[in-house]
């Protein structure tokens, strides 16, 4: 939660400033949020892994919430993108012209008009790190166990029994947060989850 959290603010953050502002860093802006898309996720792991004992920083749990953030980073960016891309410049221009400020437009237009991309991007990257294996998997240690993780040992042990119940409960889990956030987004915003979440995969 503390991961998908992370990453969608920073990719409503990011995308704001390229889409919305008139910021002179925009291009590497764009280009830095969407730049872990190239790294494969185990090396992804292990550069953080490296990088944490060199620092000697121990906190397991730290470093899977910012793995976990970084990797998916670039997906919840472009959600967020398509999301600013859907509002017209002209409501802002109008109310800047009627004497509004910059963060005014932001908290009355853009945000309220934005909600449902960001908790798309928000469940997004939740469900995708309910089964992260190979981004985590150098920084897993017995203080903290991931379930996607224990899945894998059970089965590599032989107890496929608690592994398929393991991973039915992960699934349930995923399909109820998914279903109570759809019905959340519906009822405050209009829009549904699933419907902002596809128009990225379309474009």
């Amino acid at each position: 939660a503390a991961a998908s959290g992370m990453s969608a603010a920073l990719a409503a953050l990011t995308s704001y400033l390229t889409h919305r502002t008139n910021v002179p860093c925009r291009r590497f802006l764009d280009a830095a949020a969407q730049l872990t898309v190239a790294i494969p996720n185990p090396l992804m792991g292990l550069i953080f892994s490296l990088t944490a004992n060199r620092f000697r920083i121990a906190s397991s749990r730290f470093l899977i919430i910012i793995v976990l953030a970084v990797t998916f980073l670039p997906f919840s960016y472009r959600i967020m993108t398509t999301t600013y891309a859907r509002l017209k410049s002209s409501l802002d221009n109008s109310a800047r012209s009627l004497g509004a400020s910059q963060m005014q437009v932001f908290r009355t237009i853009t945000l309220p008009l934005s909600l449902s991309g960001f908790f798309s991007s928000l469940m997004y990257t939740f469900v995708r790190s309910l089964s992260a294996v190979s981004a985590v998997i150098f920084l897993v240690s017995f203080g903290t166990p991931l379930i996607s993780i224990s899945i894998l040992n059970l089965a590599e042990n032989g107890d496929w029994g608690q592994a398929a119940a393991l991973s039915l409960a992960l699934t349930a889990l995923a399909f109820t947060v998914l279903g109570a956030s759809n019905a959340l987004i519906e009822k405050f915003t209009g829009a549904k989850l699933y419907k902002a979440t596809a128009v990225h995969f379309r474009r």
